[in-house]
């Protein structure tokens, strides 16, 4: 009998506990942190956005000087740069690891705002659908359409150092 007792004791015990953390649940998402405004998650997705923006620049940086190198050179000349790969390795044998990565500095510099600024509106375009109970194609694309403008529009602001 003491057995049944306890365990009824410690389901309405379990039950007054889910009910008192379903009251204070609410109260701490709306006490959330910030930090000039600004909530732990958007810093993330911030933060998040512009390392892989730079991280994606980085990983591509060679092929990106090769490129700049191709559009640049002298039609007709004996040193010209002919191929992907015999390319890529001339300029290695050339100039080494840092041949490669000449110029990414500027790259990360250009791309971190846009991509954090990208990220960070689609990750809260996409909190603001999931919680509406309007979803489709139409609704879904243009989460990406509308990151993309924003973060075209930050990386102007940027690059002009202001706002007109």
């Amino acid at each position: 009998m003491t057995n049944v007792n306890a365990e009824a004791g410690s389901s309405s015990t379990a039950a007054a506990a889910s009910k008192i953390i379903q009251q204070v649940e609410p109260v701490a998402a709306a006490k959330k942190k910030t930090f000039l405004g600004v909530t732990p998650d958007v810093a993330s997705y911030f933060i998040a956005g512009g390392c892989a923006g730079a991280t994606s620049r980085t990983v591509v940086s060679p092929l990106e000087r090769l490129k700049i190198i191709q559009q640049v050179q002298p039609r007709g000349s004996d040193s010209q740069y002919k191929g992907v790969y015999r390319s890529l390795v001339r300029m290695w044998k050339e100039e080494g690891f840092a041949g490669y990565m000449r110029g990414n500095g500027i790259n990360c510099l250009r791309i971190v705002p846009y991509s954090a600024v990208q990220f960070t509106t689609y990750e809260q375009l996409k909190k603001v659908s999931i919680s509406h109970t309007f979803k489709g194609v139409l609704w879904s694309s243009s989460h990406g359409h509308t990151a993309a403008m924003l973060s075209m529009a930050s990386s102007h602001v940027f690059a002009e150092g202001g706002m007109p």
